[in-house]
């Protein structure tokens, strides 16, 4: 498993918020649950305004780290200025 890697794949998750032609959606969504990532991937799904996501994200302003939490509030934020 990549988890082997920690918290070195924190730029490759947030980079995934940059693709532009293959959605990493599915990708990012599972990684919410990474300790490691999971603030990362939050970031990338609100560059990505990745509608599909919200209830994930939602889930995160929760979160226990207050950054994650309001890097969720972000996300969910441009997912609605998208729609």
């Amino acid at each position: 498993k990549h988890a082997a890697y920690g918290r070195a794949r924190q730029m490759v998750v947030l980079a995934l918020g940059n693709v532009k032609h293959n959605d990493p959606t599915d990708v990012l969504i599972p990684l919410l649950d990474d300790d490691d990532v999971r603030g990362h991937a939050v970031m990338a799904l609100g560059k990505l305004r990745a509608v599909r996501a919200r209830p994930h994200l939602e889930r995160r302003l929760d979160d226990r780290m207050a950054w994650v939490r309001k890097e969720a509030a972000k996300a969910l934020r441009r997912i609605d200025e998208r729609a």
